[in-house]
C-alpha cells in the first residue's frame, strides 16, 4: 500500500473511488506536531458542522452529504485493530498503538504498586493477636489480584524483613513462618512451593559470600542474613511447609564429608537448625538428633587445637543437647507451641488446599530453574530437549532391553501385578533410596494401591543373597512418613511370622528382615507393639530365632545411625544410649503379654550375646539387654 500525499493546495493526487465531486469545496491541511503525528482537520461549508481538530483521523472516508449536521458529543472511540503484519502503518496510528501500550502498562504498575502497599500494610499489623484477621485480608488479594503477582510480592516482601543485617528475635522469625504455613494451606501448594525455592536460593547465595575464601567486604551482614534465612527455614519446616528431607541436606552440607574440620560458619548453622526445630526432628525421627550430635563430635574429637574459642563453645552446647543439660535447645518453645495450634485448627474452619509438608530436597530446589519443578502438578522437566533428546536417543534400546529383563524378574519374584512390578523396577534402578522414595511417591495412586511398595521392599529385604541395608532405609523412609506404609508393614510381619510358625521360610531371608526391622524399631518409625501377635507359649524354633536376632540387633542400632549396624569408631562401653533402651521397651508396656515375652527373650539375650559379634557389641548387647529386662519387669 503506497504513502498517502495530501497537498497543502487543495488538489489530490491520489484517485478516490467513491469520493462526490458534487460537494461544494474541500480544503485538506496537513499539520505536524512536535511527535510527528499528522493531524487532517475539515471544514465543510453550507452549514457543516465543524470536526474538532483533535478528533483522531480514521482514513479518509465518503462526504456526508446529508442536510443534518453531525452530533458534537462524540462516541468514544474502541482500541485501535493491530493492522496485519507487514501492512503499512500510518504514522497516527503507530502512535496510537504505542500510547495504548503506555498506557496499559502504567495501569498494570500502578495497580502492582497498590498491591505492593496494600501487602506491606498487612505485614507491618501482623502480630500473634491478630494473623487470623490478617490472613483473612491477605486471602482477599488473591481473590483480587493477579496470582502469580500476589505470590511473589509476599514472597518478596516477607524474605526482605527476615533477610536483615541484623540479629532478629526468633519469635519475630516464627510469625512470619505462620503466616507463610497457613498460606501454604489455605491458598495452596503453589505458594508454598515458590515461598520455599526463592528463600532456600537467597540463602545459599548468602551462605556462599560467608565463605572464609568469600572476597566480599560484607561478610559479616551476609552471615547475618544467611542465618536469619535459615532460621527462617527451621521455622518453615515447624509450621508443616517443607519435610525434613531440606534440613537433613543442610545438615549434611555443614557436617561435610572426609577428614575436613567443621568450620565455625558450618557449626553455628547447624547448631541453629537444632536450636529451632530439634524438637520436631525428634519427633520425626527420635534418634536423629543424638546421631547428628554424636557424628559432629566425632568429626571433631581431637582437634580441639585447631577449633576457635567459639567453634569450641558451640560444640559443647552441642554436646549438652545430646544429654539433655543445654536448657531450651531441642525442646518445644512456647511461641511454637502456640504456632502450631493455630495452623491445626485451621482445618476445622476451613477446607485446606495443601494439608502436606513439601517433600524436596536442597539439590532439586536449587536445580529448579534447569531441571523443572517436578513437586508442582503440570510442571515437567526444563532443561534443553535437544541435548536430552541426543542422550536419551543412543540408550534408549538398552534402557528398553534392561527394562524388559527386570519385568521379567519381577514376574519370577511373583509381583504380580503393574503396581507391584513397577515399584520392584524403581527400587532396582534407583540410585539410593531417596531417589527411590521421590520416584515412588511420585506415582498418582490411591492409598490403598501405595501400601504395596512397602510389601515390595520387604520383600526385596529377604530375597537377596546378603543383608542389603539399601532396602532397610527405603522402608524406614516410608514408614516415617506415613501411618498407611506402618499399618501395612504390621500386616506383612504377622503374616511372616504365621509363615515362619508353618515352617520353609529361609534363614536368611528371616535374619534379613529382622535386622530391618530392628533399624526401624531404632528409629522410632515403628516401636515393638508391631510383634503384639506374637504367640510367646507356642514359639517354634524359625520364630524364636527371629525374634533373638531382632533383639540383639535393635540393642545395636540404637547406639548407631548406620544402617549397616556398626558401632562407631572410639565407642566405648560407658558411651552406651541406656535412656534411649529404656524409651524403646517402655512402649511395649502397654501390652503385658508382650513384654513378659521380650522379657524372656532378653534373658537370654543377655547370657548370650551371640557368636557372630565381637567383644564390644557383645558388652553392649549385654547391658542394654539388663536395662531392657529392668523396664518389661514393671509390666510383669
Amino acid at each position: 500500500m503506497g504513502e498517502f500525499d495530501i497537498s497543502e493546495s487543495g488538489g489530490d493526487d491520489e484517485d478516490l473511488e467513491d469520493e462526490e465531486d458534487d460537494s461544494d469545496g474541500e480544503d485538506g491541511s496537513e499539520e505536524e506536531d512536535g511527535d510527528g503525528e499528522v493531524d487532517l482537520s475539515e471544514s465543510e461549508e453550507e452549514g457543516t458542522a465543524e470536526v474538532d481538530e483533535d478528533e483522531e483521523w480514521h482514513g479518509i472516508a465518503e462526504s456526508d452529504s446529508g442536510p443534518e449536521p453531525r452530533p458534537e458529543a462524540k462516541p468514544a472511540q474502541p482500541p485501535t485493530p493491530a493492522p496485519a503484519p507487514g501492512r503499512y502503518i500510518p504514522p497516527h496510528l503507530r502512535a496510537a498503538q504505542l500510547a495504548e501500550k503506555a498506557a496499559g502498562d502504567g495501569a498494570k504498575a500502578a495497580e502492582r504498586a497498590k498491591l505492593e502497599r496494600k501487602a506491606q500494610g498487612l505485614l507491618n499489623k501482623l502480630s500473634e493477636a491478630n494473623i487470623e484477621s490478617i490472613l483473612a485480608e491477605v486471602e482477599k488479594l488473591f481473590g483480587e489480584y493477579s496470582r502469580n503477582d500476589v505470590t511473589t510480592t509476599l514472597t518478596t516482601q516477607i524474605i526482605q524483613m527476615i533477610g536483615s543485617k541484623t540479629n532478629l528475635l526468633d519469635s519475630f522469625v516464627i510469625l512470619y513462618a505462620t503466616l507463610v504455613g497457613a498460606l501454604h494451606r489455605v491458598v495452596g501448594l503453589e505458594f508454598g512451593a515458590h515461598f520455599v525455592q526463592t528463600v532456600v536460593k537467597q540463602y545459599n547465595e548468602e551462605f556462599a559470600r560467608t565463605a572464609p575464601t568469600s572476597t566480599s567486604a560484607d561478610g559479616d551482614d551476609a552471615a547475618k542474613e544467611a542465618f536469619n534465612l535459615l532460621t527462617l527455614i527451621a521455622e518453615l519446616f515447624n509450621a508443616g511447609v517443607l519435610g525434613s528431607q531440606l534440613l537433613y541436606d543442610l545438615v549434611r552440607g555443614f557436617i561435610g564429608e572426609g577428614d575436613e574440620l567443621m568450620s565455625e560458619r558450618s557449626v553455628e548453622g547447624l547448631l541453629k537448625i537444632l536450636k529451632c526445630s530439634g524438637s520436631q526432628l525428634r519427633a520425626d525421627d527420635p534418634a536423629s538428633l543424638k546421631d547428628i550430635v554424636a557424628l559432629v563430635q566425632e568429626r571433631t574429637r581431637g582437634r580441639e587445637k585447631e577449633m576457635t574459642t567459639r567453634a569450641k563453645f558451640m560444640i559443647e552446647t552441642l554436646g549438652n543437647l545430646k544429654s539433655g543439660k543445654a536448657k531450651g535447645l531441642g525442646a518445644e518453645r512456647a511461641d511454637v507451641t502456640r504456632m502450631r495450634k493455630f495452623l491445626s485448627g485451621l482445618g476445622k474452619k476451613r477446607r485446606l488446599l495443601a494439608p502436606e509438608p513439601l517433600r524436596v530436597g536442597l539439590k532439586d530446589l536449587l536445580c529448579a530453574d534447569s531441571r523443572g519443578k517436578w513437586w508442582l502438578v503440570g510442571a515437567g522437566w526444563s532443561g534443553n530437549p535437544l541435548v536430552e533428546r541426543q542422550s536419551t536417543k543412543t540408550a534408549a534400546k538398552g534402557d528398553q532391553e534392561d527394562e524388559e529383563v527386570l519385568l521379567e524378574l519381577a514376574r519370577k519374584q511373583g509381583m504380580n501385578t503393574d503396581v507391584r512390578r513397577s515399584a520392584f523396577v524403581v527400587l532396582l534402578t534407583s540410585e539410593d533410596y531417596v531417589h527411590a522414595c521421590d520416584r515412588l511417591h511420585s506415582f498418582r495412586l490411591t492409598a490403598v494401591q501405595q501400601r504395596e511398595f512397602v510389601r515390595v521392599a520387604l520383600h526385596c529385604v529377604g530375597m537377596e543373597a546378603g543383608y542389603n541395608p539399601y532396602y532397610t532405609l527405603v522402608l524406614n523412609n516410608l514408614c516415617a512418613n506415613s501411618y498407611d506404609h506402618r499399618f501395612t508393614l504390621q500386616y506383612a510381619l504377622w503374616d511372616l511370622l504365621r509363615e515362619l510358625a508353618e515352617g520353609g521360610v529361609p534363614e536368611t531371608r528371616a535374619s534379613h528382615v529382622a535386622r530391618a526391622l530392628a533399624f526401624l524399631i531404632a528409629r522410632g518409625s515403628v516401636d515393638l507393639t508391631i510383634l503384639k501377635a506374637v504367640e510367646f507359649t507356642d514359639l517354634t524354633k524359625a520364630t524364636r530365632k527371629f525374634l533373638d536376632v531382632l533383639l540383639r540387633t535393635l540393642l545395636l542400632a540404637l547406639h548407631t545411625p548406620s544402617p549397616l549396624l556398626t558401632l562407631p569408631k572410639k565407642f566405648k562401653v560407658e558411651d552406651a544410649d541406656l535412656e534411649a533402651v529404656e524409651a524403646t521397651f517402655d512402649r511395649a508396656l502397654a501390652t503385658p503379654e508382650l513384654a513378659g515375652g521380650l522379657a524372656w527373650i532378653l534373658q537370654s539375650v543377655k547370657k548370650s550375646p551371640g557368636k557372630d559379634v565381637g567383644a564390644l557389641e557383645g558388652e553392649v548387647i549385654g547391658v542394654g539387654a539388663e536395662v531392657a529386662v529392668g523396664v518389661l519387669a514393671r509390666a510383669i
